[in-house]
């Protein structure tokens, strides 16, 4: 009865982390939808800014918003970096009730071999958090490589970003010898 009690217990705690695991997943699924759509606006803002190089108040503007777009696209990636240190933080959460349920399957296992019945329920337990081991597995070279596209992504937006900048400097000193005259 009480290891019934325990596998319950640890049931609950298991289903509350893959709610909350599903929760973080579609958190940064709308992170990286976010992340597409300001890339298409700074895109966008980009190109109006390189149209309206002759109208000064335009160009001011869309150059104050290009700036502001940035920040934001920084603040995500710092929110997106905290989402999948959180969802790292579950899955190993995951594991753990994983290993604890196993554990007590296998000592109530022990000490029940004459309930067949039972036994084998707890080896359907076994099946699936041997499966769930394999999500979990799979799930974690899924964010590795999430990780890795993003740190490239990233580091080719910062390049793009500083060409810009460069490009938007220039046009500056351009647009002020220009006026000087």
């Amino acid at each position: 009865m009480q290891v019934e009690v325990a596998l319950d217990n640890l049931g609950s705690k298991l289903l509350s982390n893959l709610e909350e695991n599903s929760e973080i997943n579609q958190t940064l699924k709308e992170l990286k939808d976010l992340k597409l759509q300001n890339e298409i606006t700074l895109n966008a803002r980009i190109i109006d800014l390189e149209k309206s190089i002759n109208n000064v108040e335009i160009f001011t503007r869309l150059s104050s918003e290009i700036v502001a777009l940035k920040r934001v696209m920084e603040n995500n990636e710092k929110i997106e970096a905290e989402t999948n240190e959180n969802l790292k933080k579950n899955l190993e959460e995951k594991k753990m009730l994983q290993e604890k349920i196993l554990q007590v399957t296998q000592q109530n296992y022990q000490a029940s071999q004459d309930n067949i019945s039972y036994c084998q329920e707890l080896e359907k337990n076994l099946e699936i958090l041997n499966f769930e081991r394999l999500g979990l597995w799979n799930q974690n070279v899924e964010i590795f490589n999430q990780a890795k596209s993003l740190a490239m992504e990233k580091m080719e937006k910062d390049q793009q970003i500083l060409q810009l900048e460069n490009y938007i400097q220039e046009m500056q000193r351009k647009l002020g010898e220009k006026v000087s005259y």
